[in-house]
């Protein structure tokens, strides 16, 4: 059993990082990022959360979260990922047991404006950073595009260099 100690505030956005068993790429087909997403969607329908950011990767992803007040993050997750787990293994015709996640994942509970900023701008440099492309902008599994149509970066963002503000930092 794990030492984990979980930190649940009403109301407070969290980061969360999940990856896949042995970091084995459950991740990388097209088809199986979207009904990644579409899972969250049905998530957030039986158990209430705003998504603020995502990325989906080959064998992680990450996400921003604000749980609404009747669930906590770790029964959100949990919903996620065993409705993947049952949903990719019914797409990909496998019977026997087999294992999609690791068994627990990272979370952060977001302090501030400050760190809300370095941990959206880190989701959407992952897939740069991971040496997908180029430019965030063309990764469509990810938020970013959201926040350019809103006005709240320029298509360009990161695409020279990485964003001075989540130099160092590594939640993988």
């Amino acid at each position: 059993m794990s030492n984990i100690i979980r930190f649940y505030i009403p109301d407070a956005p969290v980061f969360i990082t999940a990856v896949c068993y042995n970091r084995k790429p459950f991740l990388q087909d097209e088809q199986d990022k979207q009904v990644l997403l579409e899972v969250m969607r049905e998530v957030k329908g039986s158990k209430p959360f705003s998504m603020v950011a995502y990325a989906i990767m080959d064998n992680h992803f990450h996400w921003i979260i604000v749980p609404g007040p009747t669930h906590d993050f770790s029964q959100i997750m949990q919903a996620v990922k065993v409705r993947f787990t049952d949903r990719y293994k019914r797409n990909n015709g496998i019977e026997s047991e087999t294992r999609i996640w690791q068994q627990r994942f990272w979370d952060h509970v977001i302090r501030d404006h400050e760190d809300m900023q370095r941990h959206i701008e880190y989701i959407h440099y992952n897939p740069v950073k991971h040496g997908r492309l180029k430019s965030p902008f063309d990764y469509q599994w990810s938020s970013f595009r959201t926040y350019v149509d809103r006005g709240y970066y320029p298509k360009e963002w990161a695409s020279i260099e990485e964003p001075g503000d989540i130099y160092g930092m590594n939640f993988e």
